[in-house]
């Protein structure tokens, strides 16, 4: 397992990236109960939503945003609701909570 971060360092609705390597990093979010892993690579492009900057929220507070092309997923599921790659989804990692610290799951 790889540690990505506590719990405590989450703020709901509120994306952190992490890297996981030279080249790849993901995207953890906390919506209501539930955290979620996506690998941070938008379905379209294979860029990272993070193109430009790290502010990956859209305006409406709630959906993660693409910088590239303005595509939009959902943060609970990581669909695709708007923009050019409408119906396909973030790749969602497995992840683990143990003693409030979270872990990808290898």
């Amino acid at each position: 397992m790889t540690y990505l971060c506590a719990l405590n360092e989450l703020s709901p609705y509120q994306p952190k990236i992490i890297a996981l390597s030279m080249q790849q990093s993901c995207i953890v979010v906390q919506t209501n109960q539930q955290v979620n892993v996506f690998l941070n690579q938008c379905p379209h492009a294979a860029a990272r939503l993070n193109f430009d900057s790290d502010a990956i929220t859209a305006l409406d507070g709630y959906h993660l945003y693409c910088q590239l092309h303005g595509a939009q997923f959902d943060p609970q599921t990581g669909y695709c609701s708007r923009g050019p790659c409408q119906g396909q989804s973030l790749t969602q990692l497995p992840c683990q909570i143990i003693e409030q610290q979270l872990y990808l799951v290898d």
